[in-house]
């Protein structure tokens, strides 16, 4: 989780602080504990331009990284349960998912790719799903639209994204009502995740 790595490494909120070494850091060093245990990984928006993307990804691959969501924030990001995120058009985020996808093909990884979109709070539902339809179009196995507000939209979420599995991200005190796992899966989720729980309940 960004949001995690930012809080525990650094003391600070998540707002485009944490550089891709922290980030690498810190999933190389989770996914080391057990490599039985597949981790799902932040990459924020891949800390740069195709190039530095593809490095990236490259980098979680060589840590043990199972899966990791790539998003279409700008570079300067911030929380995805923050408000005032600006996004990048759809062309810069598909060469976002691109690089990404030629990185795990050139180290022959099956590492996958869940497409994350922030677009929803800005730029309304239809605009965010058609971001991720095309995200997956350029090589992503899953989608994730970061926000959705309640049940109703989540399924219609899921729905509208069949067949690709989507990932639904639940933050306590974030955005998303907070389901158990047997809920998310009614509502159409194939992959859940509870970044920070942890350290919300420590």
């Amino acid at each position: 989780t960004g949001a995690g790595t930012a809080i525990s490494l650094l003391g600070m909120p998540d707002l485009g602080l944490t550089t891709a070494d922290d980030m690498v850091r810190q999933a190389s060093m989770l996914s080391s504990l057990d490599r039985t245990v597949p981790l799902i990984a932040d990459i924020d928006t891949g800390f740069g331009g195709p190039v530095m993307v593809a490095r990236t990804v490259e980098r979680y691959i060589l840590g043990g990284v199972a899966g990791l969501h790539l998003e279409d924030q700008v570079t300067t990001k911030r929380c995805g349960h923050l408000g005032g995120k600006e996004m990048v058009d759809v062309g810069t985020f598909v060469a976002r998912i691109r690089a990404a996808r030629e990185a795990r093909e050139r180290l022959q990884s099956d590492i996958v790719i869940i497409a994350r979109t922030d677009a929803l709070q800005s730029m309304g539902f239809e605009e965010a799903v058609s971001r991720l339809k095309a995200a997956v179009e350029a090589g992503a196995d899953a989608a994730f639209l970061e926000g959705v507000k309640d049940r109703e939209e989540m399924k219609k979420f899921t729905q509208a994204m069949a067949p690709t599995p989507c990932l639904v991200n639940l933050v306590p005190g974030g955005l998303t009502p907070l389901v158990n796992a047997k809920e998310a899966k009614e509502l159409g989720y194939r992959i859940a995740i509870w970044p920070c729980f942890a350290m919300t309940h420590a």
